[in-house]
């Protein structure tokens, strides 16, 4: 298995993108609660950042701190999305570009430190797009099947979807299905690219520090 101590085209402490992880999982896989303990434990003593983009979407929609700078029709716009179940295209992208720049800046993030990716890019064009602003060093694909995704919801595993209003047996089955079809291409994407890609196989019991201990490279 390779790890991001593999790559040898840019030295990591000078790259001129933020260095990122990038977590890809069906909705429930656990990437919230993994995202969270990479922010809290880092990477090989580097610090680590979790942007969790559903959850900024959400705090646009209910117009919190992250609404900020959007206009009312961007608001209208991510509620819809919400509701929907879809994903941003190219013609929107640049919300999500503006929620990661704000992101950065925000957390005052220096140059050699990681962005930890979750729930953005979902398809191969925001991939493209992520790609001028950050360089995403390797990717956590937790993978599990749509029972354990239903039985990880119910039992709320991962202690993140309290308080969820679009965790409805139907709405979980279109994104998966969504998921399917236009996230997890991403695997293929960035193989092809040299991009190391490692597959955790997740239960419904299955925790972040289960995850981390998993990898050879943050044990």
């Amino acid at each position: 298995m390779q790890t991001p101590k593999d790559l040898s085209p840019t030295d990591r402490c000078f790259s001129r993108r933020n260095p990122a992880i990038l977590l890809v999982g069906p909705t429930g896989s656990g990437k919230t609660p993994l995202g969270d303990m990479l922010e809290k434990v880092g990477y090989d003593g580097t610090r680590c950042c979790h942007l969790d983009f559903g959850k900024c979407l959400r705090s646009i929609a209910d117009g919190g701190d992250g609404s900020d700078g959007f206009t009312a029709e961007d608001v209208a716009f991510v509620s819809e999305v919400l509701m929907k179940g879809v994903l941003l295209e190219n013609d929107r992208f640049y919300i999500a570009e503006k929620i990661l720049n704000n992101f950065i800046r925000q957390k005052k993030m220096q140059a050699d430190e990681f962005v930890v990716l979750n729930g953005l890019p979902r398809h191969i064009e925001q991939a493209n797009k992520v790609n001028s602003i950050l360089e995403v060093r390797f990717l956590l694909y937790l993978r599990c099947n749509a029972d354990v995704i239903f039985q990880r919801i119910r039992k709320n595993t991962g202690g993140d979807r309290e308080g969820r209003t679009d965790d409805k047996e139907k709405n979980v089955q279109r994104r998966l299905e969504l998921f399917e079809k236009r996230t997890l291409p991403l695997l293929e994407h960035y193989e092809v690219r040299g991009t190391p890609v490692n597959v955790i196989d997740v239960d419904v019991h299955t925790t972040p520090e289960q995850v981390l201990n998993s990898l050879a490279f943050f044990s």
